[in-house]
């Protein structure tokens, strides 16, 4: 029998940690799906998995895992799959989403969705053929996001031009939290080779020590040849507006200038 009976009820006990009361669960089918996966999956997975299941119901993502290991949230039958909310969106919408994702693991990979498709919509035609949890060296390691370099005349041309990083393919981690330790980073690093590339974009919530950050990715600059820069929210939220506004030389030079602060 049904915990909570009503999709009032439902939407009154869901927790719903940064976020307000739902109001636009308006659809029948998703109300249905609401009341019957909430209340199954509550006593086997606990409050954090139906957190996490809530905000895949509010945005229409539902095919993301929590963690590893742990079922899948499918979406119920419908005449076509739900559009992904990111795929439309302007980049000031973009960022107010990014200011409701509440730091942590209940919803990193609802960071890690959100990160994919915000790059796509800030780089443009620089990249392509992006890949989702890439397998690399022989499927033993495992990289968030990796894109095709097919820049001419952007950041990423420039990448290889004027700083002689070889980069076909630019690796990219993604932490939806603030934690720049050493770890995290040379996790990233690790992935780099001469093989595939040696360039990549650590993306996490926000960067609290500059200095220390700046030093470690010198490190691997210049004493493994890698280059690795960090991107945090407040600089995403730059490119997104640079983005919505069509200043693609803005964009380019942001880059451009996070790449400086490393080798220079």
């Amino acid at each position: 029998m049904l915990k909570y009976k009503t999709v009032d009820a439902i939407i009154n006990n869901m927790p719903l940690p940064g976020y307000k009361k739902v109001e636009d669960l308006t659809s029948k089918l998703q109300l249905l799906y609401a009341l019957t996966t909430y209340d199954l999956l509550l006593d086997k997975f606990g409050v954090n998995y139906i957190s996490y299941a809530y905000y895949n119901l509010k945005y229409g993502i539902y095919l993301h895992r929590f963690v590893e290991g742990i079922s899948k949230i499918t979406s119920p039958p419908a005449k076509s799959p739900p559009k992904n909310r990111f795929e439309i969106q302007s980049g000031m919408e973009r960022i107010n989403i990014l200011d409701e994702i509440v730091d942590g693991l209940t919803t990193a990979a609802y960071f890690h969705q959100f990160t994919f498709d915000s790059l796509i919509y800030i780089f443009g035609w620089r990249l392509s053929k992006l890949v989702k949890e890439q397998k690399i060296h022989n499927a033993t390691k495992r990289v968030d996001i990796v894109f095709t370099n097919t820049d001419r005349k952007g950041f990423f041309s420039w990448v290889i031009s004027h700083v002689g990083i070889f980069c076909p393919s630019i690796f990219i981690e993604c932490k939806n939290n603030s934690d720049l330790s050493n770890p995290p980073l040379d996790q990233l690093a690790a992935r780099l080779d001469k093989k595939k590339g040696m360039f990549g974009i650590f993306v996490c919530r926000h960067n609290l020590n500059h200095v220390r950050t700046i030093t470690r990715c010198q490190h691997y600059y210049l004493r493994e040849d890698k280059l690795v820069i960090v991107l945090d929210d407040q600089d995403m939220k730059t490119l997104l507006m640079m983005r919505q506004y069509g200043q693609e030389t803005k964009i380019d030079a942001f880059m451009e200038d996070k790449v400086k602060e490393i080798i220079m």
